[in-house]
């Protein structure tokens, strides 16, 4: 009861956030619903449900990351001195944020039950819209429930593990340390679709949609290439960081290099995942539309695209606000000590510069490396 007191009570950025892992989890949760409708529609196409089975544990694995960050974000949201009084100590405050982290994603989840029902005409009501309109076959109903609830909560048990996992967070050791074998595996990465492509044959994958074009065995080397590059982001933010002080710096430099070494470590890894996202996407946009017969893909890709992206931007914006939030003391005791609001300001700018003049050059760099092995 407590738990649900406080999440009624929390702030409204707090509860932007649960509400944006809802919307998450509902996109999550009924990719997996229309992928059980196809395979009960068409049980002969096996390899086609597999393959659109394989395509939801990119958007369910993007839910889980913005899950963690938000059961991250939750305990240094909340008002201390308010949760100390009701005698809700550290270990409470993060099993509340488990807890009401995975609430959010079964009201997601939910409501992803609902709508399905309701396009597949088993609520007793005429459909709002033509279910096809999004992805579901023309006798999607043959869909059995039992499968569709054990399938379901599959999204809030990967959550609640996310989320449980999460809180408390252990402080990472040095991001640098991590390079070589981020390095090693955008090597090994390379070098396996590179041969893949070398020896397919012309031989192409069963994935749906645009993907089907894909040589046999890229996507394997593609994996391991963009588990590469989120394994990197860390060291990379952090070489950023120290080269802000290299020499004999200014309080400017000091300032920004400082604070953003010390932040690299959670910063570099979502800002690694936004990268290898956006690089993602725009190697599959280059690809060209769906073939007629992988039509349901061009729906439920969409939606499982658009998932991912509201879902990695969602915990690379929640872990910079916590962060902000966690820099508060720091930048209360600068102004305190006669630090211009102009200073603190451009150190905020430069911060961001900094790790943009990184990222938006990797994200350009991971897109070529994925479209190398490509035809054409």
């Amino acid at each position: 009861m407590l738990s649900l007191r406080l999440v009624r009570g929390a702030r409204p950025h707090a509860q932007l956030r649960r509400l944006v892992l809802a919307g998450a989890a509902a996109g999550a949760g009924f990719l997996l619903l229309a992928t059980l409708a196809h395979a009960a529609a068409a049980p002969e196409n096996a390899a086609q449900g597999l393959a659109l089975l394989a395509w939801c544990a990119l958007p369910i694995a993007a839910t889980a990351q913005l899950a963690a960050s938000v059961a991250r974000a939750d305990p240094v949201g909340e008002p201390r001195s308010a949760l100390d009084a009701v005698s809700l100590g550290a270990a409470r405050q993060r099993t509340h944020a488990a807890l009401s982290t995975t609430l959010a994603a079964g009201i997601g989840a939910l409501l992803a039950l609902l709508l399905f029902l309701q396009l597949t005409d088993r609520l007793g009501s005429p459909a709002l819209f033509d279910g096809a309109g999004l992805g579901l076959p023309a006798d999607g109903g043959r869909a059995p429930l039992g499968g569709a609830l054990t399938l379901l909560a599959v999204v809030p048990m990967t959550v609640a593990l996310a989320a449980a996992l999460a809180v408390p967070e252990r402080e990472a050791g040095a991001a640098t340390a991590a390079l070589p074998w981020g390095a090693a595996l955008i090597a090994a990465g390379a070098a396996v679709s590179g041969y893949a492509a070398a020896v397919s044959g012309g031989g192409e994958t069963e994935l749906p949609g645009p993907l089907g074009g894909v040589p046999s065995g890229v996507p394997a080397g593609w994996v391991l290439s963009l588990a590469g590059v989120m394994l990197a982001s860390p060291g990379l933010a952090q070489a950023a960081s120290r080269l802000l002080t290299v020499g004999s710096p200014g309080a400017l430099r000091l300032l920004a290099g400082r604070s953003l070494q010390k932040e690299a470590g959670r910063l570099g890894m979502q800002l690694g995942t936004v990268a290898v996202t956006l690089a993602a996407l725009f190697v599959v946009a280059g690809l060209g539309p769906a073939e007629a017969g992988s039509a349901p893909f061009g729906v439920l890709g969409a939606l499982g695209a658009a998932v991912v992206l509201v879902a990695v931007g969602g915990a690379a914006l929640t872990t910079a606000a916590t962060l902000r939030s966690a820099r508060a003391p720091v930048t209360r005791t600068l102004r305190e000590l006669g630090a211009s609001p102009r200073l603190l300001r451009r150190t905020r700018l430069v911060r961001a510069g900094t790790l943009l003049a990184v990222f938006a050059p990797l994200t350009w760099l991971t897109t070529l490396l994925l479209a190398l092995p490509l035809p054409g």
